[in-house]
């Protein structure tokens, strides 16, 4: 899998997006993913 990923910060709030693309032929699995992470430090 090939992995890409984002992250953004803005005072205590925080997002990080991930991509993962399938790299191999395997058809048991699906071709992509996408997450989204946010959060709040306190």
């Amino acid at each position: 899998m090939v992995l890409k990923n984002s992250c953004f910060r803005k005072g205590q709030w925080y997002a990080t997006t991930t991509c993962l693309f399938q790299a191999t032929d395997v058809p048991s699995t699906g071709d992509g993913e996408v997450r989204l992470i946010t959060g709040w430090g306190f």
